[in-house]
């Protein structure tokens, strides 16, 4: 037998020893490397899905067939539905987290923007939660108030931010309203509340704005719109439309509440400009109109007349009387691109 026979005789009895020296397999030399090997094990995990499959499977104590694992991930899914509607709504046990509405800071007004995601996760809708929505409102109506009379620049995005989160807070009070409503019956603020969103709109001049405004009204319960707060807004909103400065003030002095006219300020110094334009280019020139009569018709002091003519770019004067004097005609008339300075309303109820 020549050299290659006694080579293919050796191979066939003793194959590993055929795989020494430089004529092993690119396979076994990488199983040789300690940093390359990759352990191997007969077990394998229960998971939800599969990769493949070997012929040895069966025999993995941990091996569970794909049909069966997807039988389970289902059962699994089931029992978590039926845990979750037991669980029910979250129900909050740190009473000492959030202070109240009236002691945040003006810039941290949309901390009731929490509250209010708090009370939903919740779930509280009673009695409970509608009080503190009102107090929520009356904080922002005043903080409305008050940024309006800043005459600040700067404090144009406080106004933005603050209105907007006004505008929600009474739509959920609203939505808390009608599912609380027992029979025919309102709560004691609703109708005062319900009065605010009429009053918010009074400048609304566009068609969709007012469309929206009407069908709001058709859904107002019948017992809210005959309450003399909503007649009273109701009245406020048609006298501010036509240009009845005289009705719009009487009125307003007579019958707004101190949240109403929170609201309802800034259109009195615009209705008072209407009257002081009127006047302006209505009268006789050479007659002009004492401030004395003026001040009355606005229904403001008279010093406080003068300085509003004056921010109407009007010049007043004096005749040898000592009687102040309003001289009509003036093309100089024009409304201040800021806001009105605050001026109070005689006759309005405290």
């Amino acid at each position: 037998m020549d050299d290659s026979g006694r080579r293919r005789q050796q191979w066939r009895n003793h194959p590993s020893s055929s795989l020494t020296g430089p004529t092993r397999s690119r396979s076994q030399k990488l199983s040789s490397n300690p940093a390359k090997t990759t352990h191997s094990s007969n077990f394998i995990p229960r998971s939800t899905t599969t990769t493949g499959t070997t012929p040895d499977n069966t025999k993995n104590p941990g091996y569970v067939p794909k049909w069966k694992s997807e039988t389970n991930a289902n059962k699994q899914q089931e029992v978590e539905k039926e845990a979750g509607d037991d669980v029910g709504s979250i129900v909050g046990t740190c009473l000492f987290m959030c202070p109240e509405p009236y002691h945040l800071s003006m810039s941290k007004r949309q901390m009731t923007r929490s509250i209010r995601q708090d009370l939903s996760m919740q779930n509280i809708v009673n009695d409970r939660a509608i009080h503190m929505y009102e107090k929520m409102v009356k904080f922002h109506v005043v903080s409305h108030h008050r940024l309006q009379n800043c005459g600040s620049s700067s404090m144009s995005s406080l106004q933005y931010l603050n209105m907007e989160q006004l505008t929600k807070t009474l739509a959920s009070l609203y939505i808390l309203y009608e599912a609380n409503r027992s029979s025919n019956s309102i709560y004691e603020n609703e109708a005062e509340f319900r009065s605010l969103y009429v009053l918010l709109h009074l400048d609304s001049k566009r068609q969709q704005t007012e469309e929206s405004l009407s069908f709001w009204f058709c859904r107002v319960p019948p017992i809210v719109m005959k309450s003399k707060e909503m007649h009273f807004a109701r009245q406020v909103l048609r006298f501010y439309r036509m240009g009845n400065y005289r009705s719009f003030l009487c009125t307003v002095s007579a019958e707004a509440s101190y949240l109403q006219y929170c609201v309802i300020e800034p259109y009195v110094n615009e209705i008072r400009a209407l009257a002081v334009s009127y006047i302006n280019n209505c009268c006789y020139k050479f007659h002009p109109y004492p401030l004395e009569q003026l001040s009355k018709l606005l229904m403001m002091k008279e010093s406080d007349a003068e300085s509003f003519c004056h921010a109407c770019s009007l010049e007043t004067l004096t005749d040898d009387g000592g009687n102040k004097l309003l001289p009509t005609k003036q093309t100089t008339f024009s409304i201040p691109k800021g806001s009105f300075q605050s001026y109070s309303l005689l006759g309005l109820q405290q």
